[in-house]
């Protein structure tokens, strides 16, 4: 039998709403009658002459399931069509088997429907509901997964996914991926969509495996190796003489991926890092979701890593902290004269907790730069309350790597007021490489030196 022919076969859907609401519950309709679903509106049905009570009750009865589209609209009116066809319709579901998902709320604009009693404590926000208003397209794929008996509608999504066209493939997941949870079984042909030869399509899936089955096992570590893929043909095309497809030059997949993964929580990241011990072809793509993670529940494993033996696990670690710890406005850029901001943070708590400063401080002295310069970064994203640190920050200054200099020097300003003893090291960095001497500029002009004098400044040093 054909997804359509099982189509055919079903009955018709009867939907229940306020005059007011005719116009979404059109759409609804056509929404439903678009995927091959018979729909049952008293206008368009009734045939004229026939007794109304009798026609409804029919139509009820007969009807393989029953929306009742609730409204503020529909709130208002104590005097309705509605309220007497959901009498019937109450009356029809205590005759039917609980474990039949027969009466299905609609709400058109998020208003919860009536406590009306069904039996016992059971009452119709009982029952689960489909909200219309959280997501026009969602809420439709979740009826249609409720009301499509024998599965065509993921069928055909199913069978869009092994067809040619990338077009349509794309099409396909982002239907899947409005269907949530719903559309678990569809998870390995998904997975499959992340070999595609087109990245968009390939991007889609990425999207698409979250929404249905969120952190699993199989998902992360799908997308952790198409982080690998992606970013290692990128490197080849970028480096070893070849010449890249335009489409291709950036992957965008391998980005999606990291992002998602980056907000799956503390125990998918954990999972990550594992995945990279056991298997250091994924270290790199490990590094790319670290990249981008800012949710503080990832902040004490976050903490931990910067004990990590890898130096790259350790410096993007620290470079984490200072996001998830950071001041929304910090900036790097010389023009930027922020005010020191000591005013409470929302995660002043955790911060204290977790004694993260004092564990970044540790890392100014760590034996890799890079490392050194992600604690400079973090401490002046976390600004007066690393003051504790100021000394080992000052030290930097004079760190054999320019990066960590300018690092250190750029976060000077945004901690505290820079103290006049280092005024001179200041002068000599003016110096330095083009991003330790922008640097020193701003920490210099916090110190009040207007631009003029920097100015001079830098041309005498500059000789």
């Amino acid at each position: 039998m054909t997804a359509n022919e099982a189509r055919a076969q079903t009955r018709h859907v009867f939907i229940s709403y306020v005059r007011e609401d005719a116009k979404t519950v059109e759409e609804l309709a056509r929404a439903l009658n678009a995927r091959g679903i018979e729909t049952w509106l008293d206008r368009e049905q009734l045939k004229p002459g026939e007794y109304w009570a009798d026609a409804i009750r029919s139509a009820i009865e007969s009807g393989a399931f029953f929306l009742a589209c609730f409204s503020r609209q529909s709130a208002l009116k104590t005097d309705s069509y509605m309220n007497e066809e959901l009498t019937l319709a109450i009356e029809e579901l205590r005759r039917r088997p609980a474990t039949q998902g027969w009466f299905i709320p609609v709400l058109l604009d998020g208003t919860s429907a009536p406590e009306r009693s069904i039996s016992g404590r059971l009452t119709l926000r009982s029952l689960e509901w489909v909200d219309l208003a959280i997501g026009w397209d969602e809420g439709i794929a979740r009826l249609l997964l409720a009301i499509d008996p024998n599965g065509t509608y993921l069928a055909d999504v199913e069978q869009a996914l092994e067809g040619r066209s990338a077009r349509a493939r794309i099409a396909a997941l982002d239907r899947a991926a409005k269907m949530g949870a719903a559309a678990a079984q569809l998870e390995p042909k998904v997975i499959e969509q992340l070999q595609h030869e087109n990245q968009t399509v390939r991007r889609a899936a990425v999207g698409a495996l979250i929404a249905i089955a969120g952190a699993s096992s199989d998902v992360i570590y799908a997308l952790l190796v198409l982080i690998a893929r992606s970013w290692g043909e990128h490197h080849r095309q970028m480096f070893d003489g070849a010449r890249p497809d335009i489409s291709s030059k950036y992957p965008y997949d391998a980005d999606a991926a990291a992002r998602c993964l980056s907000k799956l929580g503390e125990g998918a990241l954990d999972s990550m890092l594992r995945s990279a011990e056991t298997e250091p072809e994924l270290l790199g793509a490990v590094l790319e979701v670290l990249a981008h993670v800012t949710d503080i529940e990832t902040a004490p494993l976050l903490v931990r890593q910067l004990s990590h033996a890898d130096p790259r696990i350790r410096a993007r670690s620290a470079h984490a902290l200072g996001r998830i710890f950071g001041h929304d406005g910090f900036s790097n850029f010389l023009r930027d004269r922020l005010p020191l901001d000591a005013s409470p943070r929302p995660h002043d708590a955790r911060l204290a907790s977790l004694d993260a400063v004092t564990v970044l401080g540790r890392a100014l002295l760590d034996p890799d730069d890079q490392v050194r310069a992600s604690a400079a970064f973090a401490l002046g994203r976390i600004g007066p309350r690393s003051a504790t640190e100021l000394d080992k920050l000052l030290t930097c200054l004079d760190d054999p790597s320019d990066f960590v200099r300018g690092q250190a020097v750029r976060a000077l300003p945004h901690i505290a007021a820079v103290p006049s003893r280092v005024l001179p090291r200041l002068i000599e960095l003016l110096g330095d490489e083009t991003f330790v001497a922008n640097g020193a500029a701003f920490a210099l002009s916090s110190m009040g030196i207007a631009e003029q004098e920097l100015a001079k400044l830098r041309r005498s040093t500059g000789e």
